[in-house]
């Protein structure tokens, strides 16, 4: 009895992982991080970013004063996905079912999240950032 209970449970395990979706992430910052870390497990991800590291970006003033603390506000994505694939690229393209990565790997998907974020485009001198 017990041998067939845990061929069922291990029956069942092979079944669940077989059925796991795949999910590509497109952006390694806080949302795209967070969002990979808490789906590892649950889901074949793959997070795809050209920096091997996520910054956290409130941290960089902080840095600024105490550089020590530099160290402590990037963290290496490898350290926190331990059940992810890491990709070190940038998306060129994007269909309905797969990502091409710069470097002409291409990542199938179930599922696809663009969490690229944005970029600052503050103006450069205070007057013209008042207008």
């Amino acid at each position: 009895m017990v041998r067939s209970r845990e061929a069922a449970a291990q029956r069942r395990a092979a079944m669940a992982a077989a059925a796991k979706a795949s999910v590509v992430v497109v952006g390694g910052g806080v949302a795209g991080s967070l969002l990979a870390k808490t789906m590892q497990g649950h889901a074949d991800v793959v997070l795809l970013d050209p920096k091997e590291y996520l910054e956290i970006p409130w941290a960089e003033l902080r840095s600024m004063v105490e550089p020590s603390f530099a160290e402590r506000s990037l963290i290496y994505h490898k350290d926190y996905l331990t059940d992810a694939n890491i990709v070190m690229s940038s998306a060129v393209n994007i269909t309905e079912d797969a990502v091409l990565t710069a470097h002409g790997q291409c990542l199938p998907y179930d599922y696809l999240v663009i969490a690229t974020g944005h970029a600052l485009t503050s103006p450069g001198s205070r007057d013209e950032r008042i207008k």
